[in-house]
């Protein structure tokens, strides 16, 4: 079995076992307390509801890009049934050794504040006090127990809580497997699609606007919200892998931060759903990702790897062809369908990058 092989399964069981953390502590019981509360999304975001939402968006990709260093780097899970078999200095934890608490904190700090929530605040400070206790009393002593002198000299080095100097890189961790995101983000993206797609009644794909699935107060709107976030998060690990694969291989890199409009939009699409004002502004980068395809061509004539710019002509055909939902003989039949090919387009483009490049 191939390294690759092996790395596929793990990264499955570290994604579903930290969805089912995220859809009990931090969507179901937060959205239990906000209803109680009768608390709702702003109508009118000010500047504390815009800080909040940074927060939140910085805390779900750092905790996304501390499972995914547990499951690319440890061979393992966050779950205490299913541990890392190597212990990770990498990614986030060279600077603090709780990275996915911290993220998960922040994020709901961050939610809180979009929503004015007290109650929310206070379920993070209970929150934190029982994570606290659970890796004092079981988390530390098991990882001590496992890696021994190496966990020390990791725990000397490294805050718990608060960043500290970064742990010394381990020459093993240089080929990026965060390139495999390429392949993770579209699944995700289509898995979401399709799942919400069955649990909505009368939805139909050919028609239905894909935004259609996380409108307020559609059935599916929180699974929506969480599936677009997940690739946003995600998104952020794979743009960084990106960029330093092509520095390596001497290829621009402008091709690729063109791509931060995906994570713009799709993040924005799911925070701020169908009818908030916010949806199509913070959605509209989204027509700029043809740009990465063309640029590739452009600019990538000399030390990108081989085939990727047939690629780029596929995928730069693939996303031009999408703009056809603009023109109103068109857009009428199936406009569901016609939106989607932009979405085959960008999925076609990331697969490409992260296999290729």
């Amino acid at each position: 079995m191939t390294a690759s092989s092996r790395v596929g399964p793990i990264v499955v069981r570290a994604l579903v076992y930290a969805t089912l953390f995220t859809a009990i502590v931090l969507v179901f019981v937060p959205a239990r307390l906000l209803d109680a509360a009768g608390l709702h999304h702003p109508a009118d975001p000010g500047a504390l509801q815009i800080g909040g939402l940074a927060l939140a968006v910085s805390g779900v990709s750092l905790a996304v890009w501390s499972v995914l260093a547990f499951a690319l780097f440890g061979h393992g899970t966050p779950a205490p049934f299913d541990p890392p078999r190597h212990l990770v200095v990498t990614g986030p934890y060279r600077w603090v050794r709780n990275p996915m608490y911290v993220g998960a904190g922040v994020a709901l700090v961050g939610t809180a504040l979009w929503f004015g929530s007290g109650v929310l605040l206070a379920y993070v400070g209970l929150l934190f006090l029982v994570v606290e206790r659970f890796v004092l009393g079981y988390e530390e002593p098991t990882l001590r127990r496992l890696f021994g002198a190496d966990y020390d000299g990791y725990c000397a080095a490294v805050g718990r809580w608060w960043p500290g100097r970064p742990a010394p890189a381990r020459p093993g961790d240089r080929r990026s497997a965060w390139l495999h995101l390429g392949d993770a983000i579209p699944a995700v993206f289509w898995l979401t699609l399709l799942a919400c797609g069955r649990r909505y009644p009368g939805y139909d794909h050919r028609t239905g606007l894909v935004s259609e699935l996380g409108a307020l107060g559609a059935p599916t709107q929180h699974l929506f919200t969480a599936g677009l976030l997940l690739c946003a998060a995600l998104s952020v690990g794979f743009l960084a892998a990106l960029v330093r694969r092509c520095r390596q291989v001497g290829a621009s890199t402008l091709p690729i931060w063109v791509l931060a409009a995906f994570t713009v939009s799709i993040a924005g699409a799911a925070l701020f759903p169908l009818p908030m004002r916010l949806h199509l502004f913070l959605g509209s980068p989204a027509l700029l990702l043809v740009l990465s395809p063309l640029l590739a061509l452009a600019l990538w004539r000399a030390g990108a790897p081989a085939g990727i710019r047939v690629h780029a002509v596929i995928a730069a055909v693939i996303l031009a062809l999408a703009f056809v939902v603009f023109v109103p003989e068109v857009a009428g039949t199936a406009p569901g369908l016609k939106q989607r090919l932009a979405h085959v387009g960008w999925s076609y483009w990331f697969v490409a990058l992260g296999r290729r490049i």
